[in-house]
């Protein structure tokens, strides 16, 4: 009876689908009536298409540099640190591996 009082993750993951779209969807039916406003009061529909896109490429290098820079600074050095963790396994990997096929080796020969 504990299942039936929780949704389903699928239906979680539809949702959540369907809001990112409808999220997406606005977001360029705003830009695209911002060019056409633009566009009306200047006269040029290239450049207020240039315009709205110089404004976004304006917010978003501030966003990136106010908030998001430092989270993947972090995310570089986490990544870096599971490279050299890696790079460690696989240098003991070959070392046990190359003892083992010694002693293989070893084995082998004293077997004949």
């Amino acid at each position: 009876m504990q299942g039936d009082n929780r949704p389903s993750s699928g239906r979680f993951v539809v949702s959540l689908i369907c809001f990112f779209l409808s999220a997406v969807m606005a977001i360029l039916l705003l830009v695209t009536a911002t060019i056409i406003w633009l566009s009306a009061h200047i006269g040029s529909f290239t450049l207020s298409a240039l315009i709205v896109g110089i404004g976004f490429v304006i917010l978003t290098v501030s966003i990136y540099i106010l908030s998001i820079r430092r989270s993947v600074e972090e995310m570089r050095e986490q990544v870096k640190t599971i490279y050299d963790v890696a790079q460690l396994v696989k240098q003991g990997y070959e070392w046990v591996s190359g003892k083992l096929d010694f002693f293989i080796q070893i084995r082998n020969s004293l077997r004949n």
